[in-house]
């Protein structure tokens, strides 16, 4: 090994061990923070690589989206972040020990079947949502399933079924028995995946509505806004912000 190779690997074991220490810093921070999202983005953004590393042989090989087997390798990291000791006796470092933790193998035989929806039943989805829209604007009123199926030239019953499948307003409607019900598949895989892409306080509203992440599950807007020391105004439009991100993965 000549003199610039030698120097180049002193400057690249350099820069892995400032990384490795930089991460425990921002894990310290994080947990600090009683694990507060803003202090969790920047060790998730460090930690990038791994998550990519672990989902890097099922892209394109599986019929599960790059965004669903993202989402889910985040979420085994976050676990892992929380069971992580660095005073461990192992003495694993903080991405050696992530690696370790991140198995997406369980995951993806469990979810690929689910996720195998052709183009024709996507669109189809795609089409009832139209018509509701449609209908509503024009009726000035929530359209029948006989309404909805004259409109689209399907049965009715193939229009009752897709009602159950992506309760629209699942989220927003406060007078639900059960603000979030986890019907189908498809409702509990994007419940699944969605959290990643809240901010803080929409977070904090949807672990309350779902019962997630071991918060507990509440009912109506008023319980999760004296939970959260909000207004019942503050909690509805945060509501109504979840499910606006939460309607193109249930439409298609």
């Amino acid at each position: 090994m000549g003199l610039k190779e030698a120097a180049d690997e002193i400057q690249k074991e350099a820069a892995k061990n400032q990384r490795r220490e930089d991460e425990l810093r921002m894990w310290h921070a994080w947990k600090a923070s009683d694990e507060h999202p803003d202090k969790l983005e920047p060790l998730l953004h460090s930690l990038k690589p791994v998550i990519n590393g672990s989902i890097r042989g099922y892209i394109g090989k599986v019929p599960i989206q790059q965004a669903a087997l993202e989402a889910e390798a985040t979420r085994m990291t976050i676990k892992a972040l929380r069971t992580y000791d660095p005073n461990h006796e192992s003495g694993a470092q903080l991405a050696s020990w992530v690696t370790s933790q991140v198995r997406m193998r369980r995951f993806v035989i469990e979810n690929q079947n689910l996720s195998r929806i052709t183009e024709a039943r996507a669109r189809r989805i795609g089409d009832y949502h139209r018509a509701q829209t449609s209908l509503n604007e024009k009726l000035e009123r929530e359209p029948t399933a006989h309404e909805i199926a004259d409109h689209m030239s399907v049965p009715v019953k193939m229009v009752q079924r897709l009602s159950r499948e992506i309760r629209p307003d699942i989220l927003a409607s406060g007078s639900a028995e059960d603000p979030f019900l986890e019907e189908t598949p498809r409702a509990r895989e994007v419940l699944g995946l969605i959290e990643y892409e809240l901010t803080p306080n929409e977070l904090q509203v949807f672990e309350l509505l779902t019962g997630r992440n071991g918060k507990p599950k509440l009912k109506s807007t008023s319980q999760i806004a004296r939970r959260l020391k909000w207004n019942d105004s503050k909690v509805s439009q945060t509501k109504d912000a979840i499910s606006k991100k939460i309607a193109p993965y249930l439409y298609g």
